[in-house]
């Protein structure tokens, strides 16, 4: 499975920031902008995002939405 290491690529392996949005639920169409701007995606989105990223064979690395790398935490 392709590990995605930028905001950017999560937009194109799910149809965009406008497909990002309404697949995390968010109603703001500023919002994707937002979280590039902030480099991070708010950490909320994480399972709804993974889960539609695994269904094309994608997953989003984990610090994309604020988590810590486990060697990081040890």
């Amino acid at each position: 499975m392709e590990m995605l290491s930028t905001i950017d690529d999560v937009f194109d392996a799910v149809g965009g920031p406008d497909a990002a949005r309404s697949i995390a639920g968010v109603k703001s169409q500023s919002a994707p902008f937002n979280w590039k701007a902030r480099g991070r995606i708010p950490t909320e989105h994480f399972l709804v995002l993974s889960d539609a990223l695994r269904a094309v064979g994608k997953k989003p690395d984990p610090a994309l939405f604020g988590f810590a790398a486990a060697e990081a935490r040890a």
